[in-house]
C-alpha cells in the first residue's frame, strides 16, 4: 500500500473519528483534532507532474532537489510542492532536514545566516522546512518572515497559516479562511493546492477560535513582562530588544551579533555589560577586560582565557575572541558571573533579573515566539 493511499485513508480515519466522537460525546465546538494543518495538506499531489516532486518522494533531500529548492528560477509554489513531498513518507518523529539543507547549499548552519542577504524564496524555503522539522512544536521565525518578504505571495500566506494553526488547531479554519479572502494576494499556487487545503482544514469549520482565551491573555501577559524588563538578543542578529527599547547591539557596525562557536553560545561582552549598568574598561596592553558590577570586580584575560572575580578564578579554560573589534564570551559563563535568569532556544536569548523561563514550557516558548517573531527582525 502506497504512502498515498495511506494519506488518503488516514484523512478519512481522521473524519470518521471527528463525526462519532462529536456525535456521542460532545457538540462541534468541543471536537478534538488528531492530526496537524502543517503535515496532513498534502499539496504536493497537485504538482505530481513535476519531476522534482517524483524525485523527492523517491529519494529524499539530496543533490538535485537541492540544487531546485536553491534555484532563482524554480517557481515559489513548486518549491513549496517539494518541500511538502520531502515530509509526506516521515513518521511521527522530528526531522532536521534545514540543517542538512542548509550546510549542502550554503556552507553553515541556518542559525548562522544573513537573513539580509537572502532573497525571500530562500527565507521560504528555510522556513517551511523549519516548520516541518519539528511540527510539534513549530519554529515560526522564518515562515513569518518569509511572508513580510513576500506579502502578496498566496503560496507563501497559505503556508504561513498553516504553521501558525499548529499552536492553535481551534484557529485553523479562521487562518485559512482569512487568506482565501484576501484580494491583494497573488495567486501562485494551483487550485488544485488550495482545494487540498481547504479539504483538510474544512475540518475545524466549526470549532471555536480561543485566540482570546485564558491561556493567550497568559502568554500576553508573559509578553509585556519580556518586553518590559528582559534583554533579547538572537543568534545572527544584530537587532535586539533592550527593556523595551528596540535597538542594536552596535549602531555602526550590524556585524556584531551573537554566533556559535562550536556549540557554544558567543556574546558581545561589552552591550551586556552595558545593558546591566556595569562599568568596563578594556587594557589592551595586557590583553584584558575590568568589568565593575555592583560589589564585584570580574577580570577577564583574553590571553590565557580566564575569568575572575574579586581575585577568585570564576571559570577556567573560557573561550574568548575578539571578533570585528569585539570582544565575545561565552553566555553561560557572563551569565553566572552576572547572576541572571537566562532563556535559550532555536537562538533565541532571553536574559532578565527575574523572569525564570523554561524551554520545555509550551507557554514560555509561545510567549518567547512571539517577542521574536515581532522584534529581533
Amino acid at each position: 500500500m502506497n504512502s498515498l493511499l495511506h494519506s488518503r485513508l488516514g484523512k478519512l480515519f481522521l473524519v470518521a473519528s471527528i463525526v462519532f466522537f462529536g456525535y456521542f460525546f460532545g457538540n462541534k465546538q468541543e471536537t478534538v483534532h488528531a492530526d496537524s494543518p502543517i503535515t496532513s495538506t498534502a499539496i504536493y499531489e497537485a504538482y505530481l507532474d513535476v519531476d522534482m516532486v517524483t524525485e523527492a518522494l523517491k529519494n529524499g533531500l539530496g543533490v538535485k532537489v537541492n540544487d531546485f529548492l536553491s534555484s532563482a528560477t524554480t517557481p515559489l509554489d513548486q518549491k513549496a510542492a517539494v518541500i511538502n513531498a520531502l515530509y509526506s513518507v516521515q513518521g511521527w518523529e522530528d526531522r532536521d532536514l534545514t540543517e542538512e539543507y542548509s550546510q549542502s547549499v550554503y556552507g553553515k548552519k541556518s542559525d548562522s545566516l544573513d537573513k539580509a542577504k537572502l532573497t525571500p524564496q530562500e527565507i521560504f524555503v528555510l522556513g517551511y522546512m523549519k516548520v516541518l522539522d519539528h511540527y510539534f512544536d513549530p519554529d515560526l521565525y522564518w515562515i513569518t518572515e518569509a511572508q513580510k518578504a513576500s506579502p502578496d505571495s498566496m503560496t507563501v500566506a497559505l503556508i504561513h497559516a498553516l504553521a501558525v494553526s499548529q499552536e492553535n488547531l481551534m484557529c485553523s479554519w479562521k487562518n485559512t479562511e482569512a487568506v482565501l479572502a484576501d484580494k491583494s494576494l497573488k495567486q501562485d499556487i494551483r487550485p488544485e493546492a488550495i482545494d487540498i487545503i481547504i479539504e483538510y482544514m474544512e475540518l475545524y469549520k466549526d470549532d471555536l477560535c480561543q485566540g482570546g482565551g485564558q491561556q493567550q491573555a497568559a502568554i500576553n501577559s508573559l509578553v509585556d513582562d519580556i518586553k518590559r524588563d528582559a534583554i533579547v538578543l538572537s543568534i545572527g542578529q544584530s537587532n535586539v530588544l533592550a527593556k523595551g527599547k528596540q535597538t542594536m547591539i552596535d549602531e555602526t557596525n550590524s556585524k556584531i551579533t551573537p554566533y556559535l562557536r562550536k556549540e557554544t553560545t558567543m556574546v558581545p561582552l561589552r552591550f551586556i555589560s552595558d545593558q546591566f549598568g556595569a562599568a568596563v574598561h578594556f587594557d589592551s596592553k595586557k590583553h584584558e577586560v575590568t568589568i565593575q558590577y555592583r560589589n564585584q570586580k570580574i577580570l577577564i584575560n583574553e590571553a590565557d582565557s580566564t575569568i575572575s572575580v574579586n581575585g577568585r578564578s570564576s571559570a577556567k579554560d573560557t573561550t574568548i575572541v575578539t571578533k570585528n573589534g569585539r570582544t565575545f564570551v561565552p553566555l553561560r559563563v557572563i551569565m553566572d558571573v552576572f547572576s541572571k535568569k537566562t532563556y535559550y532556544h532555536r537562538g533565541l536569548i532571553i536574559i532578565s533579573d527575574k523572569l525564570v523561563l523554561n524551554p520545555l514550557n509550551a507557554q514560555d516558548n509561545q510567549a518567547a515566539e512571539k517577542i521574536k517573531v515581532e522584534f529581533v527582525k
